[in-house]
């Protein structure tokens, strides 16, 4: 589900941290969503590559690539807090 990118910038970083957490079952940290005139910062620190990929699968599914400045660093040190 790609949303209407013209949302309230507030409502569109919510949206997306939800779906990250939810994806990832909370495992990341350091999780930072920056929205500006439509497009998405993401950052966040994981312990796998297996989990980064659900973290950018589920920013995916909020707005599509060309909205998406994704960072989200693998880390094997990351525990789950």
């Amino acid at each position: 589900m790609i949303v209407e990118t013209r949302r309230n910038p507030t409502s569109l970083r919510n949206q997306i941290e939800d779906r990250i957490r939810s994806r990832t079952s909370g495992r990341l940290r350091n999780l930072s969503v920056q929205v500006d005139s439509g497009r998405a910062r993401v950052t966040a620190q994981v312990a796998s590559y297996h989990v980064r990929q659900l973290a950018e699968q589920a920013a995916l599914d909020v707005l599509s690539a060309d909205q998406l400045d994704l960072s989200i660093q693998v880390s094997r040190t990351i525990e789950r807090v």
